[in-house]
């Protein structure tokens, strides 16, 4: 195989990418870069926006290339630079965003274990209750028995209290009676 073979290969491989660029770029320029936007999210809008920028960067690198200009100093290769730290942040926030959405909040488990703890509430709320009704009923009792207690005891200071009255009240007869008898001998004695 000489140079011209060579040269010829090199074309006709050339010429097959540049049937498949065309077709891919068909594709993409058969409806309108809004059109296009429209149906994406906004994840997917960035990708095709760098894509876009990549694809036609990367054709006019080809078109230098193909016009024998010189590359290696000129200004497409800090637009492609910048095209691919543009791709590389995508990537990273790509993963991100994985990432969260592997810490999605499950919906269902969220409610089941709020109910859970509600009734959890509920539940210690009622013990709550019973436990205060029963506080209160005890108090009640307690009070109750007082009051008891206080009437016995009321009870005894009241028949104290009349025991001591009917021993006075028997004590002034005794004393009038005594009195009077005493008042009688000095009357007999006179």
């Amino acid at each position: 195989m000489d140079i011209l073979d060579n040269l010829k290969l090199y074309v006709d491989n050339l010429d097959a990418n540049i049937d498949n660029v065309q077709t891919v770029l068909d594709v993409i320029f058969s409806k309108s870069y809004q059109e296009q936007l429209s149906k994406l999210d906004n994840m997917k809008k960035a990708k095709f926006n760098i894509m876009m920028a990549y694809v036609i960067d990367t054709l006019l690198f080809v078109y230098l290339k193909t016009n024998g200009v010189a590359t290696k100093d000129h200004p497409i290769m800090k637009e492609l630079e910048r095209v691919k730290k543009y791709f590389i942040k995508l990537q990273k926030l790509e993963k991100n965003t994985e990432n969260k959405a592997k810490f999605k909040i499950d919906k269902d488990a969220a409610g089941r274990m709020i109910n859970n703890a509600l009734n959890n509430n509920e539940r210690l709320k009622n013990e709550e209750i019973e436990q205060r009704v029963e506080r209160l009923l005890k108090s009640v009792q307690d009070n109750i028995e007082k009051k008891k207690d206080l009437k016995e005891e009321e009870k005894e200071i009241e028949e104290e209290k009349d025991n001591k009255d009917t021993e006075t009240a028997k004590t002034k007869r005794k004393s009038n009676s005594d009195s009077n008898t005493n008042k009688k001998i000095k009357k007999a004695k006179h």
